[in-house]
């Protein structure tokens, strides 16, 4: 009877402790792998904002590197431009002098006619009419009182480049009385530095430009019209344009 009790009641307690391991076993098998996921779900997650960290860091840095070569070329750009700018250019002036630069209707000072140094050399000749000119240059050669020196009639003007000892002989045609005048320098200022009835040979006493001018002694009188003009130029020295 005693046997039957205690095996009676150590029954209950062996299946009691059986399912107690049971559950606790489930509960921590259960236990152990939430705790797994969690862990793989931290590191995946940390995983996941250290590279989109290291994703930021590095676009970042294209941007900063993007934007410092778009200012750097900006800036290397404009001090070009502003290097192109105001950057100063000199000019040539050589195809002038020799080449010149015609100009069929030279009516004043400002707009002559430029003779280059290789034409002269060769003869320059001029054929033109100055009836629908003005008296634009009137200055006198001499003493008034002596009609050659007079100049009041209508005009046109030539201009050409000499170097020091350069000389021009200046040959003047037409059917009026004529004056052909030399000013040593480009804008006529003054009297003329020498000034005939139609021959005139003038050497030059220092380098630039001279201004011939083609006129006619009075307006009284209509001294205008058709003329010629022949510029021959003899060197005097080396020349640095070097004309042909």
């Amino acid at each position: 009877m005693r046997q039957l009790i205690l095996l009676s009641l150590l029954g209950p307690l062996a299946c009691s402790t059986g399912t107690s391991d049971d559950t606790t076993s489930v509960f921590s098998a259960s236990l152990g792998e939430g705790n797994l996921d969690e862990n793989a779900s931290v590191d995946e997650s940390g995983t996941s904002a250290s590279e989109s960290g290291a994703s930021e860091s590095t676009d970042s840095e294209s941007t900063s590197t993007s934007e410092s070569e778009t200012t750097s070329t900006s800036e290397s750009t404009s001090t070009e431009s502003d290097s192109t700018e105001t950057g100063d250019v000199d000019v040539d002036p050589c195809p002038l002098i020799c080449d010149g630069k015609p100009d069929p209707t030279p009516i004043s000072c400002d707009a002559p006619y430029v003779i280059g140094r290789s034409s002269a050399k060769q003869e320059f000749f001029f054929g033109g009419n100055t009836t629908g000119s003005m008296d634009s240059d009137n200055g006198v050669c001499g003493p008034i009182d002596n009609q050659a020196n007079w100049d009041s009639g209508r005009d046109h003007f030539f201009r050409i480049y000499l170097y020091p000892d350069d000389q021009i002989d200046v040959t003047m045609t037409g059917q009026f009385d004529k004056r052909v005048k030399v000013h040593d320098e480009e804008d006529c200022v003054g009297n003329a530095k020498d000034c005939t009835d139609g021959l005139l040979s003038y050497t030059a006493l220092a380098e630039g430009w001279f201004t011939i001018v083609a006129d006619g002694q009075s307006v009284a009188f209509m001294d205008w019209g058709d003329y010629t003009l022949r510029v021959q130029l003899t060197l005097g020295g080396p020349e640095a344009c070097n004309c042909l």
